[in-house]
Protein backbone atom coordinates (compact mmCIF):
# COMPACT_ATOMS: atom_id res chain seq x y z
CA UNK A 1 0.00 0.00 0.00
CA UNK A 2 1.17 3.54 -0.67
CA UNK A 3 2.36 4.91 2.65
CA UNK A 4 2.58 8.68 2.33
CA UNK A 5 -1.05 9.50 3.19
CA UNK A 6 -0.76 7.45 6.39
CA UNK A 7 2.48 9.16 7.40
CA UNK A 8 1.00 12.60 6.77
CA UNK A 9 -2.20 11.76 8.67
CA UNK A 10 -0.16 10.36 11.56
CA UNK A 11 1.86 13.56 11.83
CA UNK A 12 -1.33 15.60 11.66
CA UNK A 13 -2.90 13.51 14.43
CA UNK A 14 0.19 13.85 16.62
CA UNK A 15 0.17 17.64 16.18
CA UNK A 16 -3.61 18.24 16.35
CA UNK A 17 -4.76 15.25 18.37
CA UNK A 18 -6.91 12.30 17.33
CA UNK A 19 -9.81 13.98 15.55
CA UNK A 20 -11.60 14.01 12.22
CA UNK A 21 -10.04 17.40 11.50
CA UNK A 22 -6.55 16.01 11.98
CA UNK A 23 -7.33 13.01 9.79
CA UNK A 24 -8.80 14.97 6.88
CA UNK A 25 -6.64 18.10 7.08
CA UNK A 26 -3.77 16.74 4.91
CA UNK A 27 -6.13 16.03 2.01
CA UNK A 28 -7.77 19.43 2.32
CA UNK A 29 -4.37 21.15 2.41
CA UNK A 30 -3.28 19.16 -0.66
CA UNK A 31 -6.39 20.34 -2.50
CA UNK A 32 -5.78 23.98 -1.55
CA UNK A 33 -2.16 23.63 -2.63
CA UNK A 34 -3.38 22.34 -6.00
CA UNK A 35 -5.63 25.38 -6.39
CA UNK A 36 -2.69 27.69 -5.65
CA UNK A 37 -0.46 25.72 -8.01
CA UNK A 38 -3.12 25.94 -10.73
CA UNK A 39 -3.24 29.70 -10.20
CA UNK A 40 0.56 29.94 -10.44
CA UNK A 41 0.79 27.86 -13.61
CA UNK A 42 -2.08 29.78 -15.23
CA UNK A 43 -0.38 33.07 -14.33
CA UNK A 44 2.90 31.91 -15.86
CA UNK A 45 1.28 30.56 -19.03
CA UNK A 46 -1.11 33.45 -19.58
CA UNK A 47 -1.53 36.25 -17.12
CA UNK A 48 -2.55 36.76 -13.53
CA UNK A 49 -6.23 36.84 -14.56
CA UNK A 50 -5.84 33.51 -16.34
CA UNK A 51 -4.35 32.02 -13.18
CA UNK A 52 -7.18 33.38 -11.03
CA UNK A 53 -9.83 31.95 -13.32
CA UNK A 54 -8.06 28.59 -13.51
CA UNK A 55 -7.83 28.39 -9.71
CA UNK A 56 -11.49 29.36 -9.31
CA UNK A 57 -12.57 26.79 -11.89
CA UNK A 58 -10.64 23.99 -10.16
CA UNK A 59 -11.83 25.03 -6.72
CA UNK A 60 -15.42 25.23 -7.94
CA UNK A 61 -15.58 21.72 -9.39
CA UNK A 62 -18.07 19.68 -7.39
CA UNK A 63 -16.16 16.41 -7.48
CA UNK A 64 -12.93 18.19 -6.54
CA UNK A 65 -14.67 19.70 -3.51
CA UNK A 66 -16.04 16.32 -2.44
CA UNK A 67 -12.76 14.48 -2.91
CA UNK A 68 -10.73 17.10 -1.08
CA UNK A 69 -12.50 16.26 2.15
CA UNK A 70 -11.78 12.53 1.89
CA UNK A 71 -8.52 11.04 3.07
CA UNK A 72 -7.53 9.45 -0.22
CA UNK A 73 -4.13 8.73 -1.70
CA UNK A 74 -5.41 10.37 -4.90
CA UNK A 75 -5.30 13.88 -3.39
CA UNK A 76 -1.58 13.69 -2.67
CA UNK A 77 -0.91 11.99 -6.01
CA UNK A 78 -2.76 14.76 -7.86
CA UNK A 79 -0.81 17.41 -5.96
CA UNK A 80 2.58 15.84 -6.69
CA UNK A 81 1.77 15.13 -10.35
CA UNK A 82 0.60 18.74 -10.75
CA UNK A 83 3.74 20.00 -9.05
CA UNK A 84 5.88 17.78 -11.29
CA UNK A 85 4.21 19.21 -14.39
CA UNK A 86 4.71 22.75 -13.08
CA UNK A 87 8.41 22.05 -12.49
CA UNK A 88 8.72 20.59 -16.01
CA UNK A 89 7.17 23.72 -17.46
CA UNK A 90 9.66 25.87 -15.57
CA UNK A 91 12.56 23.59 -16.50
CA UNK A 92 11.80 23.77 -20.22
CA UNK A 93 11.03 27.49 -20.26
CA UNK A 94 13.35 29.02 -17.66
CA UNK A 95 16.13 26.40 -17.81
CA UNK A 96 16.55 26.41 -14.07
CA UNK A 97 18.76 23.52 -13.00
CA UNK A 98 17.31 23.43 -9.50
CA UNK A 99 13.88 22.57 -10.90
CA UNK A 100 15.07 19.23 -12.26
CA UNK A 101 16.40 18.14 -8.86
CA UNK A 102 13.21 19.26 -7.15
CA UNK A 103 11.28 17.36 -9.84
CA UNK A 104 12.97 14.08 -8.85
CA UNK A 105 12.15 14.72 -5.19
CA UNK A 106 8.52 15.43 -6.08
CA UNK A 107 8.38 12.24 -8.18
CA UNK A 108 9.66 10.30 -5.17
CA UNK A 109 6.83 11.65 -3.05
CA UNK A 110 4.35 10.93 -5.84
CA UNK A 111 5.56 7.31 -5.83
CA UNK A 112 5.13 7.12 -2.04
CA UNK A 113 1.65 8.62 -2.45
CA UNK A 114 0.32 6.09 -4.97
CA UNK A 115 3.06 3.73 -6.15
CA UNK A 116 4.69 3.53 -9.60
CA UNK A 117 1.80 5.44 -11.19
CA UNK A 118 3.25 8.49 -9.42
CA UNK A 119 6.20 8.26 -11.82
CA UNK A 120 4.39 6.85 -14.86
CA UNK A 121 1.76 9.62 -15.15
CA UNK A 122 4.17 12.56 -15.23
CA UNK A 123 6.63 10.64 -17.42
CA UNK A 124 3.94 9.90 -20.01
CA UNK A 125 2.77 13.53 -19.95
CA UNK A 126 6.32 14.86 -20.30
CA UNK A 127 7.14 12.53 -23.19
CA UNK A 128 3.86 13.34 -24.94
CA UNK A 129 4.25 17.08 -24.48
CA UNK A 130 7.85 17.09 -25.70
CA UNK A 131 6.92 14.93 -28.69
CA UNK A 132 4.23 17.42 -29.68
CA UNK A 133 6.40 20.46 -28.92
CA UNK A 134 9.73 19.50 -30.48
CA UNK A 135 9.21 16.22 -32.32
CA UNK A 136 10.45 12.73 -31.64
CA UNK A 137 14.13 13.72 -31.70
CA UNK A 138 13.53 16.31 -29.01
CA UNK A 139 12.16 13.74 -26.59
CA UNK A 140 15.57 12.17 -25.96
CA UNK A 141 17.20 15.59 -25.50
CA UNK A 142 14.42 16.62 -23.14
CA UNK A 143 14.73 13.48 -21.04
CA UNK A 144 18.52 13.75 -20.78
CA UNK A 145 18.13 17.36 -19.61
CA UNK A 146 16.68 15.92 -16.40
CA UNK A 147 19.97 14.10 -15.61
CA UNK A 148 18.24 10.71 -15.32
CA UNK A 149 21.09 8.82 -13.64
CA UNK A 150 21.40 11.30 -10.78
CA UNK A 151 17.65 11.75 -10.74
CA UNK A 152 16.99 8.04 -10.39
CA UNK A 153 19.52 8.00 -7.54
CA UNK A 154 17.50 10.74 -5.80
CA UNK A 155 14.27 8.85 -6.48
CA UNK A 156 15.75 5.62 -5.12
CA UNK A 157 17.00 7.40 -2.00
CA UNK A 158 13.45 8.56 -1.33
CA UNK A 159 11.48 5.39 -2.10
CA UNK A 160 14.14 2.76 -1.45
CA UNK A 161 14.07 2.74 2.36
CA UNK A 162 10.30 2.17 2.43
CA UNK A 163 10.43 -0.66 -0.11
CA UNK A 164 13.39 -2.23 1.67
CA UNK A 165 11.60 -2.08 5.03
CA UNK A 166 8.47 -3.66 3.57
CA UNK A 167 10.52 -6.29 1.73
CA UNK A 168 12.47 -7.26 4.82
CA UNK A 169 9.35 -7.38 6.96
CA UNK A 170 7.46 -9.68 4.61
CA UNK A 171 9.84 -12.21 3.07
CA UNK A 172 7.05 -14.35 1.56
CA UNK A 173 7.80 -12.92 -1.87
CA UNK A 174 11.15 -14.76 -1.79
CA UNK A 175 9.57 -18.19 -1.35
CA UNK A 176 9.29 -20.43 -4.40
Amino acid sequence: KPILIYWVMAVSRVVLGASNLATHLPSVLAAWAMILLTYRLGAELGARGVGCRAGWILGGCGLFLVLESLSLTDNLLALFVSLAMFLCHRHFNARRGSDRWLLWIVLGFAWLAKGPIGLALPAAAIIGERWLAVGFGGVARALTSFAPVRGLAILTAIIGPWHLAVGLRDLRHLEC
